[in-house]
């Protein structure tokens, strides 16, 4: 399932970014702001670290220059606020709805969907 995500700061511009979420997968977005200061201690943060020190991946000012995928929606999310954050719940796919929250209500969806297949099944 690929679904379109964003993380926006509240409170000021220093973030703005536009992903996708395939299978547990986040794909940054080329062109998305992400906020240029890093947290000393990040928990498990290497990855997000990393990608934000490659020139060739973030400007200086903080404007991711290409796609850059990561393997879950916490070091996205990282990546994107420069500190230790939830990405289920940081990421959303509006703004009543984070990516948790959807995806929990897709699985419900899916397993309705399938209860009712079976129930046709029966009949």
């Amino acid at each position: 399932m690929k679904t379109e995500i964003y993380l926006k700061s509240k409170h000021d511009d220093s973030f703005d970014a536009k992903a996708v979420y395939i299978d547990g997968h986040v794909i940054v977005k080329s062109g998305s702001i992400i906020r240029t200061s890093f947290a000393t201690y990040v928990r498990g943060g290497r990855a997000a670290k990393k990608a934000r020190e490659d020139r060739s991946i973030v400007s200086a000012e903080g404007i991711v220059l290409k796609d850059c995928t990561f393997n879950s929606p916490s070091t996205s999310a990282q990546f994107v606020m420069g500190s230790s954050v939830n990405g289920w719940t940081a990421w959303h796919v509006s703004e009543k709805e984070n990516l948790k929250q959807y995806l929990e209500k897709q699985t419900v969806s899916e397993r309705y969907a399938k209860f009712q297949d079976v129930l046709e099944k029966i009949k």
